[in-house]
């Protein structure tokens, strides 16, 4: 959580180093996303590393089905968040969405969604697929009060596209094209201006979304 005013000799990069923490993607939705060790191994018996799992990094365990990670111990409801994200290989979306209570694996262990999963309905991919629309009845179905009146629950920047998409998760579905990133992914989410600014190598692209209000949580696929 930031300071609402910047002034003197303060700028708002020492303000974000001051705040810096890393964060802790400890929920997993899908089949092809894992925690690894610092050294970046898999955590199991047979490599005897079980349990040293470093949660502040999420890898595609088999690079094939989209899955997803979420900041879920991390909720922003008020003022300005700022994260920046590493990209080490692959083309993952970053972004914000609503925090659910029982948004875990275990919710989604049968079934399609078990293999993939997503906040936002991928046009390339499945813009007919029926099963999405039960996955947002069931996300709209957990609604709390801190969402708020904003119709924007899930907001992501597709890094090798520069696409940003939202939607609303029932008929309005949106996305402008921007710049692609690589390395290094910046995010300030304004939560008083209601704005979603997307950074690349430090370098700004803009403000790619209006409109957000009422609580979110950091996520990427």
């Amino acid at each position: 959580f930031l300071p609402r005013y910047v002034s003197g000799a303060t700028t708002w990069l020492s303000i974000l180093h001051a705040f810096e923490l890393p964060l802790m993607f400890d929920v997993l939705l899908g089949g092809d996303v894992e925690h690894r060790d610092k050294d970046g191994y898999p955590c199991s018996v047979e490599f005897g590393n079980e349990g040293t799992e470093d949660k502040t990094k999420v890898y595609g365990a088999l690079d094939f089905y989209p899955s997803s990670a979420v900041v879920s111990s991390y909720v922003m409801r008020s003022g300005s968040h700022f994260a920046e994200f590493q990209i080490g290989h692959g083309r993952p979306n970053i972004g914000v969405v609503r925090p659910m209570e029982s948004l875990n694996a275990g919710t989604f262990r049968d079934g399609f969604f078990r293999d993939e999963f997503y906040f936002i309905r991928d046009p390339e991919r499945y813009n007919f697929e029926p099963r999405l629309d039960e996955l947002y009845s069931t996300f709209l179905a957990q609604r709390a009060d801190d969402w708020g009146n904003g119709n924007v629950h899930a907001c992501e920047y597709q890094a090798c596209t520069g696409r940003l998409c939202w939607t609303d998760w029932n008929d309005e579905e949106g996305g402008i094209i921007g710049e692609s990133s690589t390395h290094f992914v910046g995010m300030l989410l304004n939560l008083d201006e209601g704005t979603l600014t997307v950074y690349s190598n430090n370098r700004l692209l803009g403000v790619m979304k209006d409109g957000l209000s009422g609580s979110y949580c950091w996520y990427v696929r």
